[in-house]
């Protein structure tokens, strides 16, 4: 797996780099270590003479080698293997097109950030990263497993909990095989998470519940459901499948997230072209504004030109 971590030398991109720390990824898999330098703008100085702010420039660019090379070593550290760039320009167009351009299959991005970099804020940097990235993205906030520059007790992160949502899409599978694949601790804990939307209103539930249709969708999603919890339990032996029934699907899964304390949020997101990527699904959308963890949002590579 090819990754591609944007930093900008925050606490939200240093919990980045402690989750990857801790979170197994399938073996040979790779690490882009991307800044992006949104520098200053041309300006007429007191004089009348037009600058770009030169000597801005060099000590931004000074700290972002330092912190990059920082980071880097302690990935390295831990056996991954880590390629630096530097670029200069808007921080989601150029994140965008790194990922494009090497062909990644997962951008990990802080959600929020500060300084000269940039900032990494959710609903802007990292949300246009989201929206317009046509791989899976991790947008990965600070945790109380992650507190501290050399990060916390492995043995918590022996315990970490992952919550699932899945709706029987090709992208859940999708989700479904990356879980399948990482080589997560013996003791993490899975939970798959099925929701049936319902409406309320004006007796509507009643009658869907009655409905042979809707017994119908209930058994299907009843036996998807069970079927991607045996295919994971193979795998990893701590796995629990829950089917719920809700008005609300993002409240629904921000709720199971805040009352399992979930590390890691995996959604999928189906969009499979440009406009539809353009159109973020409203509950991928709120649950990556809302969660009290980290989100991946999984999303099955398409070439950006489609």
């Amino acid at each position: 797996m090819k990754l591609l971590l944007a930093t900008d030398g925050s606490a939200h991109s240093q919990a980045a780099i402690d989750l990857l720390n801790h979170v197994p990824f399938p073996d040979g898999s790779k690490i882009i270590l991307a800044t992006v330098l949104e520098l200053p703008v041309p300006y007429f100085g007191v004089s009348g003479q037009f600058g770009a702010g030169q000597e801005l420039i060099v000590p931004i660019r000074a700290r972002a080698e330092e912190t990059l090379k920082r980071q880097a070593e302690s990935l390295r550290q831990i056996g991954w293997n880590v390629e630096l760039l530097i670029r200069q320009g808007n921080a989601a167009e150029e994140i965008l097109n790194i990922a494009a351009e090497q062909e990644t299959d997962l951008i990990v991005v802080g959600s929020y950030g500060h300084g000269a970099v940039r900032s990494f804020l959710l609903g802007s940097v990292s949300q246009k990263v989201v929206k317009y990235a046509s791989c899976s993205v991790l947008v990965v906030r600070e945790s109380t497993r992650s507190k501290g520059e050399s990060g916390s007790d492995t043995s918590t992160w022996e315990k970490m909990e992952i919550l699932m949502a899945f709706d029987d899409s090709a992208v859940s599978y999708e989700a479904a095989n990356i879980l399948q694949s990482m080589p997560l601790a013996k003791d993490a804990e899975i939970t798959i998470l099925t929701i049936m939307p319902i409406i309320t209103s004006y007796g509507m539930d009643i009658i869907e519940r009655t409905s042979d249709f809707w017994q119908e969708d209930r058994k299907k999603a009843v036996t998807a459901l069970q079927r991607v919890a045996d295919e994971l339990q193979k795998v990893h032996p701590h796995i629990s499948a829950h089917l719920v029934e809700s008005v609300d699907t993002s409240q629904e899964i921000l709720e199971r997230a805040k009352s399992l304390h979930s590390d890691l949020i995996i959604i999928g997101n189906k969009g499979k072209n440009a406009m539809d990527r353009f159109l973020l699904g409203s509950v991928t959308n709120r649950v990556i504004q809302h969660a009290p963890c980290s989100v991946w949002v999984v999303r099955k590579r398409v070439d950006p030109s489609d």
